[in-house]
This record gives C-alpha cells, sequence and structure tokens, in this order.
C-alpha cells in the first residue's frame, strides 16, 4: 500500500502512536510500497482549521527545495478525512536525551549543538522561523559511522513565513 493509491487514511494499519495534541493524533503507519522508507506518519487532525493551517504551510514548504533534510515532507493530504501523511522522523526527541539517566559526553553535545545551528541556518536562510521549538520537536538522528549528527524540526504547525503572522509571539 502507498500513500498515493489509499484513499482512506484508515486503511493503513497504525503500528504505534508517535505523538498527540490539541491538533489531533500522529501514528507511525507502515508504508511497503516505498522502498527508502519503511514507515510514515499520519497525523489526524482534530479540527478542519488546524488541518488547513497546516496544510498551507506544506503548501509553501512544497515550493522550496532543500528543507527536506531538517523538516518532514508532506507525502498525501486527505481532504475528507482531515488526514495528512508525512515523512516518519525516525530518530530520539531531544528531550528523551536531556531526560535520560545517562549524562552526555561533551563531545556528544557539541556534535548535537552544532547540528541543531547547521538546521536552525537552513530555515533562516529560506525566512522561515519554526514558531514552536523546544526539545520535543527536535528530533536527533545518528547520520553516520563516522559520530556525526543529524537535526530534524518535526511539527511544522507553527513555522512562520515572511508576511504571515506568528501566531505564538
Amino acid at each position: 500500500i502507498s500513500t498515493e493509491s489509499v484513499e482512506n487514511p484508515n486503511d493503513f494499519s497504525k503500528i504505534s502512536l508517535l505523538g498527540y495534541g490539541s491538533f489531533g493524533v500522529v501514528f507511525k503507519v507502515p508504508d511497503v510500497h516505498n522502498k527508502t522508507s519503511d514507515s510514515i506518519a499520519m497525523k489526524y487532525f482534530s479540527s478542519s482549521k488546524e488541518f488547513d493551517e497546516e496544510n498551507k504551510i506544506f503548501d509553501e514548504l512544497d515550493k522550496k527545495t532543500n528543507l527536506s533534510m531538517v523538516l518532514p515532507k508532506r507525502r498525501k493530504k486527505y481532504e475528507k478525512q482531515k488526514v495528512t501523511a508525512m515523512t516518519h522522523i525516525s530518530g530520539e526527541p531531544l528531550a528523551n536525551l536531556m531526560n535520560g539517566n545517562s549524562q552526555l559526553a561533551e563531545i556528544e553535545l557539541s556534535r548535537i549543538s552544532y547540528s541543531i545551528i547547521k538546521s536552525l541556518l537552513i530555515l533562516h536562510e529560506n525566512q522561515i522561523a519554526h514558531g514552536d521549538l523546544k526539545p520535543d520537536n527536535i528530533m536527533i538522528q545518528n547520520a553516520g559511522t563516522n559520530g556525526s549528527i543529524k537535526t530534524v524540526f518535526v511539527d511544522v504547525g507553527q513555522l512562520v513565513f515572511p508576511g504571515k503572522p506568528c501566531a505564538v509571539c
């Protein structure tokens, strides 16, 4: 099943709950058709207004070319059901790393900090502010055997573009 061939997002079997809030819920679901990813994220919105607002943000992101390395990408939107399918961002939320029992080594903290700054610069170069940047919305991925770290920001619902008022400012 691919997102392109499914007309009802409820046809996907849910693997696990990824998150929830006032917007609705996000589930990890399989994407057996895509060779590069074994799962996607399905965001089920609690209101039409939030669905429309977040998909307007994805419409803006679709116009940019280099953001898929720091933000999730929309795969498909289901208007009738108010559901959006997007890339599933694997990794560990920064909040989990901060709340863990073990202390992070100084070199690992340096790599994480550098990766966050690098990702923020990409947003800045595209004149985008995240609007809800917090440890829960920063996914940390080990990007290779050389110890490099990759940072991806999740929860695009509060992204701010030039000319768009900031809802949380």
